[in-house]
C-alpha cells in the first residue's frame, strides 16, 4: 500500500514538473538528447553536427559534411525554409538532412519533459540522500528508462527521411531508427542507411592496403630520387 502511495505521489510530481516546462525547454533537452547520439565520432560521413537549429545557425564548410537535425514538415518534401537554404547554398554536397513528414513535433516535445521530469526527481532523491537500493528511488529509475523508451519511439517516428544530395538535387531516403537497451548510436545508423542505398562508400580494410602500398610507392621513388641526385654529384 505505502509503495502504490508512493508510485502515486511520484507520478503525481512528475505530471507538475511536465506541465511547468515549456516547449523550449523541451526543445533545449531534446537538443542535448540528440547532440549525444548523433554526434559524429567516427566522422566518415559527417563531421559537422546542426540539431533543431535556425536557419542562420547552419554554416556549411568546404572541406566538412555537415548533418543537419531538422523539425519535421507535414507538407511535401523536404520543409521550404530548408530547400531554400539549399537551393542557395555554396557547397550543395557538403550537407545532408535528417527531418519527418508527421505532424508529431508536439508528441516529442511532451516525450521531452516527461524525460526531464523524472531525471530531475531522481536529481532531487541523490540531494535527499535516498538510498539507490530504496524502493522509490528503484521505481523512479524504472520511470525515467520507460520515459527514455516513449522518447526514442517518437524520435524514431519523427525523424524517419534523410535528404541527401544527387545529380537532381536532394533525394530523400527512408530511415528507421534502431535502438537497444535504450541506446543507440544515430551517426552509425546514417552511415549504414546510406551504404544501404548505395549513396555512401565506407573506407574499408582493402582500401586501406591501397593506401599503404602508394604511400610505399611514393616513399621508394622519392628514395630513388635521392639516390640519383647523390650519385650525380659525384662524377
Amino acid at each position: 500500500m505505502q509503495t502504490i502511495k508512493a508510485l502515486c505521489k511520484m507520478i503525481a510530481e512528475m505530471n507538475t514538473l511536465v506541465d511547468s516546462y515549456s516547449n523550449e525547454s523541451a526543445k533545449k533537452e531534446l537538443r542535448e538528447f540528440l547532440e549525444g547520439n548523433f554526434y559524429p565520432k567516427l566522422k566518415k560521413c559527417y563531421e559537422s553536427l546542426y540539431v533543431l537549429p535556425a536557419i542562420d545557425e547552419i554554416h556549411v564548410e568546404q572541406n566538412k559534411v555537415s548533418l543537419v537535425i531538422f523539425e519535421p514538415y507535414t507538407g511535401v518534401g523536404l520543409h521550404p525554409d530548408l530547400q531554400q537554404f539549399y537551393d542557395n547554398c555554396a557547397y550543395k554536397n557538403r550537407v545532408l538532412f535528417l527531418s519527418g513528414q508527421r505532424n508529431v513535433i508536439e508528441k516529442l516535445y511532451h516525450s521531452a519533459k516527461r524525460l526531464a521530469a523524472i531525471r530531475q526527481i531522481l536529481s532531487n532523491m541523490k540531494t535527499e540522500h535516498v538510498p539507490e537500493t530504496d524502493q522509490q528511488y528503484k521505481e523512479a529509475e524504472s520511470q525515467r528508462d520507460k520515459a527514455t523508451l516513449t522518447l526514442l519511439q517518437t524520435i524514431r517516428e519523427t525523424f524517419s527521411t534523410i535528404y541527401y544530395p544527387s545529380k537532381s538535387g536532394l533525394s530523400p531516403e527512408d530511415f528507421k531508427l534502431e535502438f537497444a537497451a535504450n541506446k543507440f548510436n544515430g551517426e552509425e545508423q546514417i552511415i549504414k542507411t546510406l551504404i544501404d542505398a548505395m549513396k555512401f562508400e565506407d573506407f574499408k580494410a582493402e582500401d586501406a592496403f591501397i593506401e599503404s602500398l602508394r604511400k610505399k610507392a611514393e616513399a621508394r621513388i622519392f628514395t630513388q630520387k635521392e639516390m640519383l641526385r647523390y650519385a650525380r654529384t659525384l662524377l
